[in-house]
């Protein structure tokens, strides 16, 4: 382990004055002495005057000290980084379960140049809605779109639906998806898959993004983006995924990250 800082210059402090006391009183000197040697020496070395009678065991005395408190503050800084002290402060920081949020996501990955949905993602919005493989999509937020265009206007209704709620427009996220077989379905893209109670979670959604990063009912969460959160994790949310829905890009996912204890 290291010494904390003040205690090393403390302990230097007194080493280098127990050094000038003991080159004081063998009458001493160093060929090339330091500048921190000739002020000490400046302030101490008068050996008629001050150190005359003091034998050579009360200056090896003070040497034996100075190194006993080195070894005890390094032996001390050693059990509490190491020891039982040590190991309780890195239990309490490791058992916080750091979890990368992310939102936005339809659930829909595979849609092929027909518009068809190939692939649905377990636990997604369009998952929880009763999307099914082999739909083929006709209109996105109420509008119809080029042949194989579906993944574009899906992409431009996020966009527009993430500026509304984050320009407050919108109180949630939300994408309007029509089918051929007559299905209409409206998917909530701003879900964290959680519900709460102060900044305590009392559900988490099955296969959601959050039971995938391993929130678990009970868990409270400390901070969000590094912010703390007093209580009111409503808006600390809201303001998170603003965050994240502003910032969104095809390179940057909507994502924000929530720190939680057990």
């Amino acid at each position: 382990g290291s010494i904390p800082p003040r205690v090393g210059q403390s302990l230097r402090e007194f080493n280098g004055r127990a050094y000038a006391m003991a080159l004081a009183s063998f009458e001493l000197l160093p060929s090339n002495p330091t500048s921190d040697e000739e002020n000490l020496l400046a302030e101490h070395a008068s050996p008629s005057k001050r150190f005359r009678g003091r034998s050579a065991a009360k200056i090896f005395g003070g040497l034996m000290l100075s190194f006993a408190l080195v070894a005890f503050a390094a032996t001390f800084h050693g059990h509490v980084m190491q020891g039982p002290m040590g190991d309780l402060i890195g239990e309490a920081a490791s058992s916080n379960l750091v979890a990368k949020i992310s939102v936005g996501l339809l659930g829909l990955p595979g849609i092929d140049g027909s518009d068809t949905v190939q692939q649905i993602t377990p636990g997604s919005p369009a998952a929880d809605q009763g999307v099914q493989v082999g739909w083929k999509i006709t209109s996105v937020a109420g509008k119809t779109f080029p042949a194989g265009k579906s993944k574009d206007a899906i992409e431009a209704a996020k966009q527009q639906a993430y500026g509304a709620f984050v320009a407050g427009q919108l109180s949630q996220v939300v994408v309007k998806l029509g089918f051929s077989n007559g299905k209409t379905v409206i998917m909530r893209l701003d879900l964290v898959g959680v519900s709460y109670s102060g900044n305590k979670i009392t559900s988490v959604t099955p296969r959601s993004s959050a039971q995938e990063q391993g929130i678990k009912v009970g868990m409270k969460v400390v901070n969000i983006n590094g912010v703390a959160v007093s209580g009111d994790l409503g808006a600390a949310l809201t303001k998170a995924k603003k965050t994240a829905f502003s910032l969104y890009t095809y390179a940057i996912p909507a994502t924000f990250t929530v720190t939680l204890c057990q």
